[in-house]
């Protein structure tokens, strides 16, 4: 039974539902309370504006830097020169190019999801892993442990494992406490891997929003369930970063489960430490597949809370302050701290024309916090003149928008798993491509106001107002309870 559901005895419905509300403070704080450390993040591109939004792409680019950072090489890597870039489409033609891309593996597959489910459209990606695998081809797998974690999802992962892939991350974090000599904080335990990739033998690179299953597939989900989302498929020495991105993250879970007393590892053999050769094969562009552009700068930025790294937030602050005619951020959540929502707020008054489309949808958001305090940003942003638009489709049944998105002076683009709020700030590991090139944002820019802003709806000035400090009693304790917990979940 949801906490929602929970009922006062002797007192009226709506007193009722206050006592729930109250309830629900009480036990946000209790349990929530202590599980984010927010680490400082400290700007130092405020020295760096001569050079405009492109001066992201450069090799000097001021971030600061986290000491904990094992590996800047793998973490920030420099901007990559003469790679393509191809926008794809989401739902049933993103997988098809997917599951063609991994038949035509030759050596390896590396896949990184924070959700792989056991549907038809799980089913059929560990089928294309088993075929691989007959044919020599290595497929190594990480998903976030706390995912899925029904019998039914992990009998999928246990299948995988007799097939030959080879799995990391599929155990939620509290298994940790099996571990020699590592007890993980409350914070670590909140954390997950939220980072996306799909590498084919080093050449083909896909990142962005999307999991694996059958609601981000567009095949076999229930209606309503369908998920709009923005990946993007690269080529060129960018993926070599995705490469060795993917194998720190396999690596160092590997390395965290093999500090197990022997008779609870799942695998008793000693950590591979080798991965396959790479693009020395005379790998092929798979026939149909055309770029949206080529000969192009690219570059990988991750941030990993465990690192205290905030080098995508630093990079969107960045792109937004230098901003001078455009901005358009698609995104499933905005839920920004005091500095990315002021940075908005200061590019709309100096003129620059924002444009912002939010799901309040949230369907999986079974006490709706989220929707009640993304609009609770509006106001603020609708008087300094940003169109902020609400995404329609969840909230006629036709499905979330989950893509991550933004479009800067129709010349960068950022495309990733990076969601303006407090988890992908404080808690999730997350990876974006930052692209320099002018065809590949008007693709971008063309398809959202063509297809999304279609299935979005303007917000008024009256509406923003209604929903800054709700009147009803109820909503206005929910929005105080989720004002105080939004760093926390």
């Amino acid at each position: 039974m949801l906490l929602a559901e929970v009922r006062v005895p002797g007192l009226s419905h709506k007193a009722g539902k206050l006592a729930d509300a109250l309830i629900l403070l009480a036990l946000a704080w209790v349990l929530f309370i202590g599980c984010v450390h927010k680490f400082p993040v400290r700007l130092s591109s405020e020295s760096f504006q001569g050079y405009g939004i492109k001066g992201i792409f450069r090799d000097d680019f001021p971030f600061s830097i986290s000491s904990k950072t094992p590996d800047l090489g793998t973490a920030i890597p420099p901007a990559r020169e003469g790679c393509s870039v191809k926008i794809l489409p989401y739902g049933p033609e993103n997988f098809a190019l997917r599951a063609e891309l991994m038949k035509s593996a030759r050596s390896y597959i590396y896949l990184q999801n924070y959700i792989f489910a056991n549907d038809s459209t799980g089913q059929a990606s560990a089928g294309i892993f088993k075929e691989k695998i007959g044919q020599g081809v290595a497929v190594y797998l990480i998903v976030d442990g706390y995912n899925k974690l029904g019998n039914l999802h992990r009998e999928l992962y246990k299948q995988m494992v007799q097939n030959g892939v080879k799995i990391a991350g599929f155990e939620p974090k509290y298994m940790s406490f099996l571990n020699q000599n590592y007890v993980p904080t409350t914070r670590e335990l909140n954390m997950r891997y939220h980072e996306k990739y799909l590498i084919v033998d080093g050449v083909f690179g896909i990142t962005g929003g999307t999991n694996i299953g059958d609601s981000y597939a567009g095949v076999g989900a229930k209606p309503g369930t369908e998920l709009r989302d923005q990946d993007v498929l690269v080529t060129g020495a960018v993926v070599e970063d995705m490469e060795r991105a993917f194998e720190e993250n396999f690596g160092g879970l590997k390395l965290l489960e093999s500090s197990r007393p022997v008779f609870l590892k799942r695998n008793k053999t000693r950590l591979e430490s080798a991965f396959k050769g790479r693009r020395d094969i005379g790998i092929q562009v798979p026939e149909g597949i055309s770029f949206t552009d080529q000969d192009v700068r690219v570059r990988l930025i991750r941030s990993r809370p465990r690192y205290e790294e905030s080098y995508i937030y630093q990079a969107y602050l960045y792109l937004i302050q230098q901003a001078q005619k455009g901005i358009i951020i698609e995104n499933s959540y905005y839920i920004p701290d005091k500095d990315l929502n002021d940075a908005i707020l200061n590019a709309a008054r100096r003129g620059v024309e924002v444009t912002m489309i939010v799901d309040v949808g949230k369907a999986r958001d079974k006490l709706q916090m989220q929707p009640i305090i993304i609009r609770h940003y509006y106001l603020p942003l609708v008087e300094a003149g940003v169109k902020v638009y609400e995404w329609q489709s969840t909230l006629r049944g036709e499905g979330e928008l989950h893509s991550k998105v933004s479009v800067f002076d129709g010349q960068v683009s950022v495309i990733g798993s990076y969601n303006f709020d407090p988890r992908c700030k404080y808690l999730n590991s997350e990876d974006v491509v930052v692209i320099d090139s002018e065809k590949t944002a008007a693709a971008l820019t063309d398809y959202i106001f063509q297809n999304d802003l279609i299935r979005s709806e303007l917000v008024s000035l009256e509406k923003a107002k209604a929903n800054r400090y709700p009147k009803e009693i109820t909503k206005f304790i929910r929005l105080t309870w989720a004002l105080m917990v939004k760093d926390y979940w």
